[in-house]
Formats: structure tokens, sequence, C-alpha cells
């Protein structure tokens, strides 16, 4: 289970920092990955009053709900007609796994520009001090 888990996340941490030029639907899916390794649960929008509710919540967004005096965390799927849900430990799991991949995605940037030689070679060198 743990195994699956590392792959699911590291699988969910790699197509995350790949998306740099993604659709707004990639970058949904990427964050269900996320949202999935993070420990939320998937809770289908089984009746027309639930599915209509669930046009309501903004899109490809976590949302925190108040609900029987707890706090859940949202993440809707209208396309699928399915809700993410998760507590406040899963959520904070999802932030550190969407700060990890942020940070991966930006290390990957800073590696590409700085790969880049082919048009820096005919810049004298910099040397400010």
């Amino acid at each position: 289970m743990k195994t699956s888990l590392c792959l699911l996340l590291a699988g969910a941490l790699l197509a995350f920092a790949t998306g740099c030029a993604s659709t707004a639907q990639q970058r949904a899916q990427q964050t269900e990955k996320l949202l999935l390794a993070s420990g939320f649960h998937i809770v289908p929008a089984t009746t027309p009053v639930q599915q209509a509710h669930l046009q309501t919540l903004p899109p490809a967004k976590v949302t925190a709900v108040k609900r029987q005096g707890k706090v859940w965390y949202v993440f809707p799927d209208a396309a699928r007609q399915q809700l993410y849900v998760g507590n406040s430990f899963q959520y904070q799991n999802f932030q550190g796994y969407a700060q990890d991949a942020m940070l991966m995605h930006a290390q990957l940037e800073t590696a590409n520009l700085t790969e880049d030689s082919a048009g820096w070679s005919s810049w004298a060198y910099w040397d400010f001090r």
C-alpha cells in the first residue's frame, strides 16, 4: 500500500511539474492526482440535487466547508459528477505535495534555463561583484 502511494505521488509530482504549458483540464487532473495521493476520497454525486450542487462549487479549486461541526475540504469534478473530499490532515498533506511539485517545477525550469547554452556562449563573461 505504501509503495503504491509513493508511486502514485511520484507520478503525480512528475505530471504536475511537467505541466508548465498545460491546459486548465490538465491542471485539474494533476490536482486530482495530488488529492488522491494526499488521502482525499472520491464521493460520487448520485442524485440530481447533488449533481446540481456540484455545479455551484468553484471549479478547479479546493474549498473549505463546514459540515456537522467539522471542516472538510472539497474539490469538484463536475465532468465526472464527483467530489474529492478530505479532512484537515489530508489537506495539509495536499498542500505539502503541491509545494513540492511547484518547487520541482521551478527547479526544472531553472535547469532548462541554465542548460540553454546556445545563445549565451556569444556573451562575454559576467563578473558582478
